[in-house]
């Protein structure tokens, strides 16, 4: 019988292949074989230059840009009024465990392991010995810059990997942050990272989707019933399409 090897009849062609990583390597690997890029920039400018130059990557593959889908990741906090979303952001930044931040910022600057018992969230991370790093390499990079432009602490630093500012505000102006981005290319589509749960999903689903239905920048129901479909990707021929299906 036909068992769950049996792949040849996969109505995606093959699983999305999604890949995360923007250094200058991990662009040429995703320019060249990925289907869904993860990206998490800071700000419109930088989004909308990553967005041109992964486009350009792959197009020197043979490749179109509608081969490739890139998704920034966000951190939207909703409130009833500007002034409301802030107070909720700076509530949430209130209840941050010291210790889980120092560990959380230790990670993202190649400090993993190290003991930062003894700094505070007022510390400036200028102060920290921040060591060569491998991993995360351009993450690192962005960050650093930052700190060095801005003299942050380490809470002010852990306050910003939430996200821009510009996706803090009422349902209407994170609606038109988003529609910004999509249409000025910075990106394809966005990963919503949020803050809390289930509140903050569901801020975003009941106040700003509909928002975004309405001007026509999201579907009203979903057209397909694969991951593939819902990207809007094409299904590619399966290289096992006239393989001998797999018995068990």
């Amino acid at each position: 019988m036909q068992g769950p090897l049996n792949i040849s009849r996969s109505k995606q062609g093959h699983p999305v292949i999604v890949q995360a990583g923007s250094s200058e390597p991990g662009q040429q690997l995703g320019a060249r074989t990925a289907e869904v890029v993860f990206s998490h920039k800071k700000n419109i400018d930088a989004a909308k230059e990553f967005y041109k130059s992964l486009k350009q990557k792959a197009a020197s593959f043979g490749r179109s840009s509608e081969e490739l889908v890139i998704l920034q990741g966000i951190t939207p906090i909703i409130g009833e009024t500007e002034e409301l979303a802030h107070q909720k952001h700076q509530q949430l930044q209130q209840l941050a465990d010291p210790q889980a931040a120092l560990n959380f910022i230790a990670g993202y600057l190649g400090l993993s392991g190290a003991d930062l018992t003894g700094y505070s969230l007022d510390t400036p991370v200028v102060d920290i010995p921040l060591p060569d790093v491998n991993g995360m390499k351009s993450v690192s990079e962005q960050w650093r810059q930052i700190i060095e432009e801005e003299n942050l602490t380490i809470g002010q630093l852990y306050a910003r990997f939430e996200g821009t500012d510009k996706f803090i505000g009422t349902p209407v102006q994170v609606a038109d942050e988003l529609e910004r981005w999509f249409s000025e290319g910075a990106a394809d589509g966005f990963m919503v990272v949020t803050s809390f749960l289930p509140d903050g999903l569901e801020d975003f689903v009941n106040h700003v989707i509909p928002i975004l239905q309405e001007r026509g920048l999201f579907r009203l129901e979903y057209e397909g019933d694969t991951l593939r479909e819902h990207l809007g990707l094409a299904v590619p021929v399966n290289r096992y399409v006239h393989a001998k299906s797999v018995q068990i």
